[in-house]
């Protein structure tokens, strides 16, 4: 669902070479479909080290051949500049290390999720960042309110829809809103929790 809607609001906006950067990858599914689709596409996965181990091997049996720069390689370097990661398919970078990506570094900023659960301190270094604040596209699947699923007050209003980015989609995400969870009580019986709805967004920076 989410490569769709990537290919239909921006296939034909972005060029063929572009630098993505997915934040929370997990063991790289998304940006594993978005190189597949643009095989001439760069891709850095930001997430916790074992998750990286996973998108090391996932990624690498799924495009043979492809050049990943592991996490020792990210290390070494002080600043992660467009030239750099251009070098590579992949490049996997710990979140620890989040903060050496240079401005004007990717084109395109993915998060599904994960945002909506991090504390308010965490979102902001993330969304205030210079590689987010000056890629020109943003894609987001995220809670509308985070609470009461997570322990956090972050809600819709937090993200930036309306500034620095004009929108291209808004909608709820049908695939991710499901309206209850059933977390289980014992080891027969579930509870019922309501849960919110999810948006999806794609938005363009308003002075690209």
């Amino acid at each position: 669902w989410s490569l769709g809607l990537v290919r239909e609001v921006l296939g034909a906006r972005l060029p063929q070479r572009f630098v993505a950067l997915d934040v929370g990858s997990s063991y790289g599914i998304f940006s594993g479909l978005v190189k597949h689709e643009w095989p001439a596409s760069h891709h850095v996965l930001v997430d916790f080290p074992e998750q990286l181990l996973l998108a090391h091997y996932f990624l690498g049996r799924w495009h043979p051949g492809c050049r990943i720069a592991g996490m020792a390689e990210v290390a070494g370097q002080a600043t992660l500049t467009r030239e750099w990661l251009t070098q590579f398919d992949f490049v996997l970078v710990p979140a620890s290390c989040f903060g050496a990506l240079a401005a004007g570094s990717v084109d395109l900023v993915s998060n599904c999720a994960s945002f909506g659960e991090m504390s308010r301190t965490c979102f902001k270094t993330y969304i205030d960042s210079e590689p987010v604040t000056t890629a020109r596209y943003l894609f987001l699947v995220n809670r509308i309110q985070s609470a009461p699923t997570y322990d956090t007050d972050l809600t819709i209003l937090d993200y930036p829809l309306w500034g620095p980015f004009r929108k291209l989609h808004f909608g709820i995400a049908p695939v991710f809103s499901t309206p209850y969870l059933y977390p289980r009580k014992s080891v027969l019986f579930s509870g019922k929790v309501a849960t919110n709805p999810y948006f999806e967004y794609i938005g363009e920076r308003s002075d690209a």
